[in-house]
């Protein structure tokens, strides 16, 4: 009888297994690159075909000419309310197809579900954890996710719980890559996870790189910037290496020559010229990835665009001092996030003739988001040329990491002779940090005759273990007055421990929109519990309440 029921039960489990796993093939209908990329490492850790929808007639194409026929069961992954084509399902039935529908409610409940069913099918027990705020690390981590049968989770402060008890109930081993918050790290570290935080994007992937070599010997590398998923990235055999956009980090360009490696792939036009630099710079054979073949014929790349935050400033004029003797550069951010800047050269020509010495920042420097900034270089003399017309050539580099800078700026500027004198100079007296309101607040004397303004940044703040920059508004100041400036910023406990000493530096001027003079100072920190408005709203609810009190007993006696 005993054996009878085993029997019965091998036979149950033969008939379940292809109503698991009966898909061979995954289709991805969603505009989220979460369902994208998880749709595609689920898909390429079960060796199953895998395609996304990039647009809607692409869509339709993908269906009627690009699906291979002869794989009829179709795991059809869809967005509820974020995708391309409604009506895909049936359209894969009208081709021939037996789609199941997977319906994605949400792409972090999609990004568990997958991750379950991969671990009930293949007994996937590693994971590789990013904080979906840096859509970029996908590509990182993809080919060493697939190299070592891992998974990759995405995590954030929302949906931490749901994570966590995750991978309490299936892990083994588990890699946190990249940036994350405090409260996700120190959640996380229960399972004594392995760790990549360099702090910036590029040192990230190239760490990820060497593991991946250590897996395996490629002998190729795929390039890229990171703004874009295309299928080649989700792959096992070769790495993924960010590149830049208009400029190779230093960083880069220093793995790349001591890498093994003896070809290099890149994914569209845009990069070309960086990897023509790199092949010309260390003998590597490029080649181009601008299309894909299909019956003869050349179709363009299925490229899925990454959100990103896209630095963006402007070079408003350079201005030579007669006074001074200093040239002034006035960069100004017109984008809606923080940028890096650093001048490779302003070259300085007559007639097409470079009549001085060129002139450059040493170091990045940082311009917050609607912030205007003058650079001044004091080593070039121009007062013999001032009835010539000079032109300024000029070279900056810029991104979001100051020791990886991905962009390049040019420009042609008409050099402006002017003549003023700015006697400011002002004194940081003291820092505190309100708790209460989650802001600095800095003491700042104005020590000159005239009223002058002045622009506040504290730069290399550790924030979640990260050095960081918060900065804040321009102030004016009277003449001999003192002032309180203010600076957002929510700091933790641990923050506030590892941040006993400030370093603050000052841009100011007695013209607003030219803040020529700047000045550092390293200040101790004091912490304050501050005024919490919700504390005084409570104390004067409960005074209102008191006067009622003994108005209505007033009113009662009269009577």
């Amino acid at each position: 009888m005993r054996r009878g029921w085993q029997v019965l039960l091998v036979l149950t489990i033969l008939l379940v297994l292809p109503l698991i796993s009966a898909e061979n093939q995954v289709v991805i209908n969603s505009k989220d690159w979460k369902d994208v990329s998880s749709g595609m490492l689920y898909a390429k850790l079960r060796n199953l075909d895998v395609h996304y929808v990039v647009e809607e007639t692409h869509g339709v194409q993908l269906s009627s000419e690009v699906l291979n026929k002869n794989l009829k069961e179709v795991l059809l992954v869809e967005s509820n309310n974020n995708l391309f084509i409604r009506g895909y399902e049936g359209r894969l039935r009208q081709d021939g197809f037996q789609a199941v529908k997977f319906i994605s409610n949400t792409p972090y409940e999609t990004n568990l579900k997958l991750a379950e069913k991969l671990v009930s099918e293949n007994q996937i027990n590693s994971f590789i954890v990013m904080d979906d705020a840096y859509p970029y690390n996908i590509l990182s981590v993809a080919p060493y996710a697939l190299t070592t049968k891992s998974y990759v989770l995405f995590v954030n402060d929302g949906n931490l719980d749901a994570v966590y008890n995750f991978l309490s109930q299936n892990a083994d081993n588990i890699l946190l890559y990249g940036r994350m918050s405090n409260k996700i790290q120190e959640q996380l570290s229960i399972f004594s996870p392995d760790v990549i935080n360099t702090g910036n994007k590029i040192g990230d992937n190239i760490e990820i790189v060497k593991r991946f070599e250590k897996e395996k010997s490629p002998t190729q590398i795929i390039f890229t910037n990171g703004e874009f998923i295309e299928p080649s990235f989700f792959n096992n055999e070769f790495p993924v290496l960010f590149i830049g956009t208009t400029n190779i980090p230093s960083d880069v360009m220093e793995y790349i020559y001591q890498s093994n490696a003896k070809a290099g792939v890149v994914i569209g036009y845009d990069l070309y010229t960086n990897a023509k630099t790199i092949r010309d710079a260390t003998g590597m054979r490029i080649f181009l990835k601008y299309g894909q073949g299909r019956d003869e014929q050349i179709y363009a790349l299925d490229i899925f665009p990454l959100p990103k935050s896209e630095p963006e400033f402007a070079l408003k004029a350079i201005n030579y001092n007669t006074l001074t003797n200093q040239v002034e550069v006035i960069y100004e951010n017109t984008g809606n996030t923080f940028v890096y800047l650093q001048a490779l050269s302003h070259k300085f020509k007559v007639n097409g003739v470079e009549v001085v010495s060129s002139i450059g920042d040493e170091e990045a420097f940082f311009l917050d988001v609607g912030d205007t900034k003058v650079i001044l270089y004091g080593e070039v003399d121009l007062s013999s040329f001032s009835q010539e017309t000079v032109l300024v050539e000029s070279k900056v580099l810029f991104g979001e990491i100051p020791e990886s800078l991905e962009k390049l700026f040019t420009k042609e500027t008409k050099l402006n002779f002017v003549s003023y004198n700015d006697e400011s100079s002002i004194n940081v007296l003291g820092v505190k940090y309100n708790k209460a309101k989650k802001q600095f607040e800095v003491v700042v004397e104005n020590l000159g005759d005239e009223e002058t303004y002045v622009d506040l940044e504290i730069f290399d703040l550790f924030v979640e273990g990260q050095k960081t920059i918060f900065g804040g508004d321009i102030t004016s100041i009277g003449k001999g007055k003192k002032k309180t400036i203010t600076i957002d910023a929510e700091l933790t406990e641990e923050d506030l421990n590892a941040n006993k000493l400030v370093n603050i530096r000052a841009w100011y001027g007695t013209r607003e929109d030219a803040l020529v003079k700047t000045s550092k100072f390293s200040i101790d920190l004091e912490v304050v519990e501050g005024f919490s408005l919700g504390t005084a709203g409570v104390v004067l609810l409960y005074a209102v309440i008191i006067l009622l009190f003994f108005l209505m007993r007033k009113k009662k006696r009269k009577h």
